[in-house]
């Protein structure tokens, strides 16, 4: 549309600044005048009635380039903040959780380390007394990972080596020998995963109810994911509608698609400006 051509070329003929954006700057435009006059074709009117109309609704040779272009780098601007943020509160998110993660299986070894110390204290003991109770109560108390931990005396099972079976009934029928439950840290873990680990050796068997896996370390990388994927969207909308290729098909592609449905876009485009 000769028309549309040259009134874009009018609009950007004082218009001074780098040549390559410029001319970027006008091909958007020249994008958006071709799509309003096709619409308005699509509506009846002739080529030259919707070109005409679509300069005037573009506000006609009263428009400045200088001021068009400052429209589109704001939009640019805007959206190239919205990307960088997007992607930096994935990477961000991702490094955090792996702290956490990291964080969590280093309490959990030393939670490990206590148990044997606690273990090594009550030693195949039939009885425990107040003091040895209060002892391991605080050791217990330190752990940051353990919610239950119970020691069961099982020598009168008299077996020469541990039937699983035996074991559970005797454990299902009998009180432990010393009980340790941190009840804090149980109102802490709704969202959390109990698992229990036993250990049967010479008298003793023990049972501990830890927390097999901190949600939090997935959660933030969780959060991180969504907030990248809404702003990547609402970049990737921008720039569909600065192409002057915002339509529902592409729309859809990419917020379903993330970067794999914008490179996909970028492909077709690239072929549709070939020469067939």
């Amino acid at each position: 549309m000769k028309r549309i051509d040259e009134y874009v070329n009018f609009i950007y003929k004082h218009v001074s600044g780098d040549k390559e954006e410029i001319e970027e700057l006008k091909e958007e435009m020249r994008n958006h005048l071709i799509e309003c006059a096709e619409e308005l074709k699509s509506e009846g009117k002739s080529e030259k009635q919707a070109v005409q109309m679509a300069i005037e609704r573009f506000g006609g040779e009263k428009v400045k380039g200088s001021v068009i272009g400052e429209i589109f780098n704001t939009q640019k601007l805007f959206s190239k903040i919205v990307l960088i943020v997007g992607v930096a509160m994935l990477l961000l998110s991702i490094v955090l959780g792996e702290v956490i993660a990291l964080a969590g299986n280093k309490a959990i070894e030393e939670d490990g380390e206590i148990h044997a110390e606690v273990l090594s204290i009550l030693d195949d003991q039939e009885t425990i007394t107040d003091d040895q109770k209060e002892v391991l109560d605080s050791m217990l108390a330190e752990t940051q990972y353990t919610t239950a931990y119970k020691y069961y005396y099982i020598s009168d099972l008299e077996v020469e080596s541990f039937d699983h079976d035996l074991v559970e009934a005797h454990v299902e029928h009998n009180a432990p020998v010393y009980h340790y439950e941190n009840k804090e840290l149980l109102e802490k873990t709704l969202f959390m995963e109990i698992g229990t680990t036993t250990e049967s050796a010479g008298n003793s068997h023990i049972e501990n109810e830890i927390i097999k896996n901190s949600p939090l370390s997935n959660m933030v990388v969780l959060v991180g994911m969504v907030i990248y994927w809404i702003l990547f969207n609402i970049w990737g909308i921008i720039t569909l509608y600065q192409r002057n290729h915002l339509k529902v098909g592409w729309v859809i592609l990419v917020v379903t698609l993330n970067v794999v449905g914008y490179v996909l876009y970028l492909q077709w485009d690239k072929n549709s400006r070939e020469p067939s």
